[in-house]
């Protein structure tokens, strides 16, 4: 793998190939490509945003576990779901990030173009538990959910000018952490 640029840098992945997929700052922009067409033809079978470039996968610091985005667009009942597909999974402390990550994604496009969120589908491959999260995950098998938070949208503007710090976690309830080492 290629070195990066800084320890923290993860090189050309996920957003990266989102907005300029191989580079290419002009046809290359999945996230525009698929807002303009939800607005033009929302019945499109090509709504879709790829994070699995072969061609720059030695670029990136490791090769993307999400690869993958489909938007499934309902005028008749104005909304979307989305689709996410992962080809590996990290079931303890990954799958909850990408759950609520495509979530927020799906939020954000129907902000975006006027749609109310759906439903979220993923589409797992190779899920897996460590054997350093054992304990961990028979711990949180011992708890009881909790209804789910919702997430408000503040200071919107448009999905271009937005920033994290632009939404709400509303009624968040949990039990506690539990931490456990990330395995690559």
């Amino acid at each position: 793998l290629a070195k990066m640029a800084a320890e923290d840098d993860l090189g050309k992945i996920y957003g990266y190939q989102w907005r300029k997929f191989n580079d290419n700052t002009e046809t290359g922009d999945q996230l525009k490509n698929v807002i303009e067409t939800i607005k033009k033809d929302p019945t499109s079978r090509r709504l879709i945003i790829s994070a699995w470039n072969p061609n720059q996968l030695h670029e990136m610091a490791l090769p993307p576990c999400v690869i993958g985005y489909e938007f499934l667009c309902y005028p008749e009942t104005n909304t979307i779901d989305i689709i996410w597909a992962q080809r590996s999974v990290d079931s303890f402390l990954g799958l909850p990030f990408d759950f609520a990550e495509a979530a927020l994604f799906l939020t954000l496009v129907c902000k975006e173009t006027g749609y109310v969120p759906g439903k979220v589908i993923g589409m797992l491959g190779n899920c897996h538990i460590y054997e350093n999260c054992i304990e961990q995950v028979k711990e949180q098998l011992t708890r009881i959910p909790h209804k789910l938070p919702t997430v408000e949208i503040t200071n919107w503007k448009s999905i271009w000018d937005w920033h994290y710090t632009d939404f709400e976690l509303k009624n968040y309830e949990s039990d506690g952490k539990l931490t456990a080492s990330v395995a690559v």
